[in-house]
Parts: C-alpha cells; structure tokens; sequence
C-alpha cells in the first residue's frame, strides 16, 4: 500500500507552496513564481532544465507572475490551487505565426524550473487577435494528474 496524505495536510500543503514570507513565515517556493510558456517540443523529466524551453519571441511576450488562489476542492475531489486567468496573446499583426507547446512554472528569481507541462493540445496563435487563457492548477499530493485550464 502507498503513502496517502489526509485533506488537513492537502490543505496546508497548497498553503505553505503559495504563501508570502514576513511575519516569521517563510516565502512557500510559488509565491513569486511566474508562468513561461514554450515553443519546442521536448519530453519532460524530473531533471529538465529551465534552459531547455524555447520561449516564445512575439511582441510583447513576457513570463507573467502567478497569483495562486486559496486552496480548493476540485471536481476530482482533490485539494488544488488554481491561478489567476493569464492571456495567451501576439502583441502586434506583424509577429509571424506561433505556436505554443507547454508551459513552465518559474521560481521568483528566474532561476530554477518549478514544474512544466507539455499542453495536451498546442496553441496555435495565427495572428494577434488568436486568444487563450491559461488556468494553471497545482495539487501537492498528485501534480502529474492535473493538467492546464485552456479557455479560447
């Protein structure tokens, strides 16, 4: 039989990843963290290097901070967080077309890969009116069975 993790600890887990540091608390590793997204096709391991994802050169493309929401249910009955909505858009009618493979979650200072995902669909951005909205979802206890949120 494997390890389980109770809800209280799920709950408290999802806390500790996000929360700010001050007040004798210390930063959990997603607080600051930012979303990257990337353009080459790779396989994912344990040991993939932020190096190793191909960003994106459109104008306007930056990573964009993560805001982790309050820990909730989803509708696997797991404990997750989600992210706030963040737009997948080309900048400017000149940039060529693009398309979008997966995306990474970053540490604050840039440095260090969190966790990615290669996106069960690409996104194809045809031209600067093409429009996506990423939900990242993170669960402590099983992060491999959560995949991105994709609203187009």
């Amino acid at each position: 039989m494997s390890q389980l993790t109770m809800e209280y600890m799920d709950i408290h887990a999802v806390t500790d990843y996000t929360q700010a540091g001050g007040g004798g608390a210390v930063a959990g590793v997603l607080n600051g963290a930012k979303l990257i997204l990337f353009t080459n096709t790779l396989t994912l391991t344990k040991l993939t290097p932020l190096s190793a994802l191909t960003p994106p050169t459109y104008t306007g493309y930056a990573p964009v901070a993560i805001t982790w929401g309050a820990a909730v249910r989803d509708s696997a009955g797991d404990i997750v967080t989600l992210s706030q909505g963040v737009p997948v858009q080309m900048g400017s009618s000149s940039d060529p077309e693009t398309t979008i493979m997966g995306y990474g979650i970053e540490d604050a200072a840039g440095a260090n890969l969190l966790f990615a995902e290669v996106l069960p669909q690409q996104l194809d951005l045809v031209d600067n009116l093409t429009y996506y909205e990423l939900v990242i979802p993170f669960c402590p206890p099983k992060p491999q069975s959560k995949t991105a949120i994709v609203i187009s």
